[in-house]
């Protein structure tokens, strides 16, 4: 299994806000089931890495902080010669909301977000 699921709580802070929003906000932008995102903020469920892309548009992460979880979990980071990643890594800089990024996915003939 990739990473430690102990430690998944220290890449998705469990303190209930992530710059600003609260954990429940941040659930509802990345649109992903509720037990399932608490399961993965307790670490108890390892996300996909489509799950922590849209986690990590939700919590408005920076491009560095989503490289660094995609990383921690053993994931390919974001290549921006991939024209899938270079519409995420755009997202993630212009902080677009998932629906945004899936748009801008589909219109590049790309695969949306799981």
């Amino acid at each position: 299994r990739r990473g430690a699921l102990g430690a998944m709580p220290v890449i998705f802070p469990s303190d209930g806000e992530s710059r600003g929003k609260k954990r429940a906000d941040v659930i509802k932008a990345a649109d992903i089931h509720t037990s399932y995102a608490y399961a993965i903020f307790a670490g108890q469920k390892f996300p996909a890495r489509d799950k922590i892309l849209r986690l990590a548009l939700a919590m408005r992460l920076t491009l560095e902080e989503c490289q660094r979880c995609l990383k921690f979990c053993q994931y390919p980071v974001l290549y921006p010669k991939i024209r899938r990643d270079a519409v995420l890594i755009r997202a993630l800089h212009t902080h677009q909301s998932v629906l945004l990024c899936n748009q801008a996915l589909d219109d590049a003939g790309e695969k949306p977000l799981d």
